[in-house]
């Protein structure tokens, strides 16, 4: 077994007789080396590297070995954490767009998602060129993995760099000035389509926040004979938007019909409850109310968290799909928690109306009515009565809070979305 050392960083070596008189790898230092045609001798002293080298090499022979293995372990974790961090701020720099704005699809979680997204497509064109490279140095006889390790590391950090200087480049251009007249994106009729759409879908919304009948000409959710889809994708999604909403404001008015059906919106009719003697018909319209608020608590939730599969089914283009279903996922997280609280206040009400017939009930005979009002002839059941519609009158009082926010914000949208739409 031939026992010679590497002319370029001195380390010892041992090789297999049948490596006589071929090239090899240095283990050390990854040097393409001529194994020595010889056999070992007793008296052979292994070679010492010149002192030039010597002074370089202070490691002992264990570390030196495997200063390569640790290179290559380390160039793509620094490589990749790098690259993360530069399109970290990448997504901090880059310009939002508006309807990611309306919809609240911002934020540093947003960010954080978008970078990680960023990362992974800026790898996988660094490991196809650090392939390509690795491919070339290996036919030149050179370590195929340190000489992929590191142009993994490199290449991944560059692409990095190159996203990161195109959102500069994007972001100058748009806060560059206007130019005098700006030609059109769209041609007028699709314009005209944006804009007709848009203020029927805020009208609709506002009717819905409002709590208002929708009309009775207005189109179906499903309609039998639907119109020509716009060709364009922003509308699209307002056509999208427009018959989601149409189908939840249908929901809220189903509920509100049910409601008044069953007559609860007499339930605290001071002389019905006189006449209901045993209070058999008042827990009677609290048990069918509590049915109708589960049913449609159910449905509605259901019709909102649909947007998204809505979206995902429409005839958008793949190219913007991908950030509508996005950006639809965002808006309806927010809208269910909205609409969660909303329902649990519906729910709260109901308990405190349910809390006055309780009282009422047990206390028939100390109470009369006098000119529409409830007179009590026990002060505690004054105060147990106005606790319950303190309750009650809290429940409405935050619905009508959360309406006017979303007014508010509906409002905003519209205007954000106009704002880029050519008049």
């Amino acid at each position: 077994m031939p026992l010679f050392c590497c002319g370029q960083c001195g380390q010892s070596i041992d090789a297999d007789d049948a490596l006589a008189g071929t090239e090899a790898c240095c283990p050390g230092c990854g040097a393409v080396i001529q194994v020595p045609a010889c056999a070992r001798n007793p008296s052979y002293q292994p070679y010492q590297a010149p002192a030039y080298i010597q002074k370089h090499d202070s490691t002992p022979a264990d570390q030196s070995s495997s200063a390569p293995d640790e290179w290559r372990r380390r160039a793509p974790l620094l490589g990749t954490g790098g690259a993360f961090l530069l399109c970290f701020i990448k997504k901090l720099v880059e310009p939002v767009s508006v309807l990611d704005s309306a919809l609240g699809n911002v934020g540093l979680v947003s960010n954080f998602a978008g970078a990680i997204g960023y990362t992974i497509a800026a790898g996988i064109f660094a490991l196809i060129a650090a392939l390509v490279i690795a491919g070339i140095a290996a036919a030149l006889r050179k370590s195929f993995v340190s000489v992929l390790a590191r142009s993994y590391g490199i290449a991944v950090v560059l692409l990095a760099l190159l996203m990161l200087a195109g959102s500069f480049s994007g972001s100058r251009n748009l806060s560059g000035p206007a130019p005098a007249a700006p030609a059109p994106a769209m041609s007028p009729q699709v314009t005209q389509n944006i804009h007709s759409e848009l203020n029927k879908l805020q009208s609709e919304l506002e009717k819905m926040q409002q709590g208002t009948p929708p009309a009775n000409d207005a189109p179906p959710a499903t309609p039998q004979t639907p119109p020509a889809e716009p060709a364009d994708d922003l509308g699209k999604m307002l056509v999208i938007s427009r018959q989601y909403f149409a189908e939840i404001a249908a929901l809220q008015k189903d509920y509100t019909d049910e409601i008044a059906k069953i007559g609860f919106l007499r339930v605290l009719d001071g002389e019905r409850i006189l006449k209901d003697q045993d209070s058999s018909e008042s827990y009677d319209l609290l048990a069918r109310a509590r049915v109708l608020l589960k049913k449609y608590g159910v449905k509605m939730r259901e019709a909102i968290a649909s947007f998204p599969a809505k979206v995902r089914d429409s005839h958008i283009s793949p190219a913007g799909k991908a950030d509508h279903i996005r950006s639809a996922e965002t808006g309806v997280e927010a809208a269910l928690k909205t609409f969660d609280e909303t329902w649990a206040l519906e729910g709260s009400a109901v308990d405190g109306i349910q809390a006055i017939i309780d009282m009422l009930s047990r206390r028939r005979g100390h109470w009369h009515m006098s000119k529409g009002l409830f007179m009590f002839d026990d002060n505690a059941d004054l105060t147990a009565f106005n606790a319950s519609m303190a309750k009650i009158n809290a429940a409405v009082a935050r619905q009508n809070e959360i309406k006017e926010q979303g007014q508010r914000d509906t409002g905003k949208m519209f205007d954000d979305l106009r704002a880029v739409i050519p008049k």
